[in-house]
């Protein structure tokens, strides 16, 4: 589908989304962010702890939404943990211990809202769900216990597949991690919805002949997809 189309589904989601799902429609396949639209994220606690630290520097980072260099550089994979929790010292030259900075850092993640868990159990059984996140192994590894709804059912094996910036060494917005996503599952971009927190991520994804939704908040795709 063209990008007018893609366009529409952002600003009148209301009217346009059930179009999308409807089932005269070709949707097969949902592509999940994580952050934000699944997973609740706490920026401010995460400034707060490195601010505890007396990381002010970091704290800053994060305060400006700042993904150059060292937030870059773990997001796509070009360095390991250790490498991170070394960048941190040398940024703010304290001898911080790597849990120091590992909790701070992971006091970002917050929980996923056992709402959107359901949501993603009754959308499997109609398509195929994916995620695609720019995200890192510390983060990662905190989300990964986070789809577990209330009675102990593990949702992430619902999943078809998930694709993660720092092991693909891409990043959205770039064209090529969504190309790659097309070509490890075979899945066709007119027949896939995208979610995204972000204008930017999203724009790509239309570009490329997806469709798309704009969920600032995270709070939009659960109602509208399931009605």
């Amino acid at each position: 589908m063209g990008r007018n189309y893609c366009t529409y589904i952002t600003c009148f989601v209301g009217r346009r989304i059930e179009k999308t799902m409807d089932s005269q429609n070709k949707v097969k396949n949902i592509i999940f962010d994580l952050g934000c639209i699944l997973v609740e994220l706490h920026p401010q606690r995460c400034i707060d702890s490195f601010r505890s630290l007396g990381a002010e520097a970091v704290a800053k980072y994060i305060e400006t939404h700042q993904t150059r260099d060292l937030f870059y550089h773990i997001e796509v994979g070009k360095i390991t943990n250790a490498a991170f929790c070394e960048a941190v010292r040398e940024l703010t030259e304290l001898p911080l211990k790597d849990e120091e900075i590992e909790s701070a850092w992971n006091s970002l993640i917050g929980t996923i809202p056992e709402h959107k868990l359901q949501a993603i159990k009754e959308l499997a059984k109609t398509h195929q769900l994916f995620i695609l996140s720019n995200t890192n192994a510390m983060h990662w590894a905190c989300c990964e216990p986070l789809f577990t709804t209330e009675k102990g059912e593990n949702v992430l094996q619902l999943f078809q597949d998930i694709f993660l910036s720092n092991e693909l060494q891409l990043i959205k917005p770039s064209a090529e991690i969504f190309q790659e996503v097309v070509k490890r599952t075979g899945i066709k971009p007119e027949e896939t919805l995208f979610i995204d927190d972000l204008q930017p991520n999203c724009d790509a994804a239309c570009q490329l002949g997806f469709n798309v939704l704009h969920d600032p908040k995270g709070t939009i795709w659960p109602q509208k997809l399931l009605k």
